[in-house]
């Protein structure tokens, strides 16, 4: 299920017409480490993030924005056990904003 979510996200970047293509190149890439990242995490962590993630799928604009604030207290709580992980969302989250998203 999580594979599908990241699938359609790579998807959405690929046709992105506001995102130039070293701007698509850097997410896929954090978006593969995360892929990775979550993998090697706790069952518990990498089930509550995949469920957030899930979320940011939907059309509603205010589920999109609670699973985006759910996975910011997430990565609060992650910080010191998971520092990679939080590296990475936090880049994601970086080049998301610079990209104008």
């Amino acid at each position: 299920m999580i594979e599908d979510k990241f699938e359609k996200i790579e998807g959405r970047i690929r046709q992105s017409v506001n995102m130039d293509d070293e701007n698509k190149d850097a997410l896929l890439q954090l978006l593969t480490e995360l892929k990775t990242e979550i993998k090697s995490t706790s069952v518990e962590v990498g089930t509550g993030l995949k469920k957030d993630i899930s979320k940011i799928d939907d059309e509603d604009e205010g589920i999109i924005k609670s699973a985006f604030s759910d996975i910011n207290e997430k990565i609060a709580e992650l910080e010191e056990s998971h520092p990679r992980l939080v590296q990475i969302l936090n880049s994601i989250s970086t080049q998301l904003s610079n990209s104008g998203f």
